[in-house]
């Protein structure tokens, strides 16, 4: 019989006709069969269909269909299709489906996906996609993966990252950012470094980190530092520095360092100091100062020096000695007085 007569039979004599009777049915007749009597038409039969027609076929008879026709079906049917169904759609597409269907897709598939969908991502899929394509999330999304790959963010991303992740990012990395960072970051910093790594910070990076900061390093480190920082430094941090690290401060902080220290400098640093600083050093350190410093000093301090230093002094300060001290001295130097 034609097919004119045949497509007015009941759907249930329809189901049993073969495929190739029923394929020649008028669309609308078509729309109307059950799935069952349309599985086994060819797909370009199928794909002239209603989409709701389309939707209630079985799964494996959909995946059969052209890639612009399950395009159009709902992300829950299309989520149920195999990965290289749904690998050969658009990223449009692919984007609506469920984050965890996403994730199973191949990393270059991933790749052309839009930031929205990739930012909610797991770090681990992420991981797999090129560098410059991580770079383009937000700094929320990137800050969850692993430490090494925000390391190779551009300086740009790194700059944006909160201060305690910052703070453990390669020396390489921190030495780029902005001084206003720099100055920015804590004590904490220098859990996350080596003694190399400190070692090997340049003066420029040095000179920008916050006291707090600067009072933890070693003086070995610190030794780097200009007289302007070192004066910033507390008195108990600067006490742990090499005697020529220290010559370096003005006088004023000086004076503040203990006197075992202050003794330690050279006579030409130690008469830039007051004379009430340099009156409580030992006599034995007092004695390798100019003529002309340490005859400024109290008599009672003068006293204990040797004659022969004492001999070289001003004759109006020689007088100021007690005449026991002047009567050891040389007579020509007693005439004078």
């Amino acid at each position: 019989l034609s097919p004119t007569i045949l497509q007015k039979l009941d759907s249930k004599i329809i189901e049993k006709l073969p495929s190739e009777v029923v394929e020649k049915f008028d669309k609308d007749v078509l729309n109307s069969l059950a799935p069952r009597a349309l599985r086994n038409l060819p797909p370009e039969i199928l794909e002239e269909l209603d989409i709701q027609v389309i939707e209630s076929l079985d799964i494996h008879t959909i995946q059969l269909l052209k890639p612009s026709v399950i395009e159009r079906l709902s992300p829950q049917i299309i989520a149920l299709l195999d990965k290289t169904t749904i690998q050969q759609l658009s990223s449009d597409v692919i984007s609506q489906l469920d984050t965890s269907m996403i994730q199973s897709l191949d990393s270059k598939l991933i790749n052309e996906l839009d930031n929205k969908v990739l930012n909610k991502m797991e770090p681990e899929i992420l991981s797999k996609l090129p560098l410059a394509r991580i770079a383009t999330l937000d700094v929320e999304t990137i800050q969850k993966l692993p430490l090494p790959l925000i390391a190779e963010m551009p300086v740009q991303i790194i700059e944006q990252l909160p201060r305690d992740l910052l703070e453990k990012m390669p020396l390489s990395k921190l030495q780029q950012i902005s001084d206003s960072l720099i100055s920015s970051l804590s004590v904490e910093l220098l859990d996350h470094m080596s003694m190399r790594d400190m070692r090997n910070l340049d003066c420029h990076f040095l000179c920008k980190l916050s006291t707090p900061v600067l009072n933890e390093l070693p003086p070995s480190v610190l030794r780097k530092l200009p007289a302007n920082k070192l004066k910033l430094l507390d008195i108990a941090t600067l006490e742990q520095l090499d005697v020529f690290v220290l010559e370096k401060l003005p006088s004023s902080l000086v004076e503040q360092l203990d006197n075992r220290l202050i003794e330690r400098l050279s006579p030409e640093i130690i008469e830039t100091l007051s004379l009430s600083t340099i009156s409580q050093l030992p006599i034995t350190t007092i004695q390798q100062l100019s003529v002309k410093t340490f005859q400024r000093l109290d008599v009672s301090i003068l006293e204990h020096l040797p004659i022969s230093l004492l001999e070289q002094m001003d004759v109006v300060v020689i007088q100021e000695l007690n005449p026991k001290i002047i009567s050891k001295m040389n007579p020509e130097i007693f005439w004078q007085a």
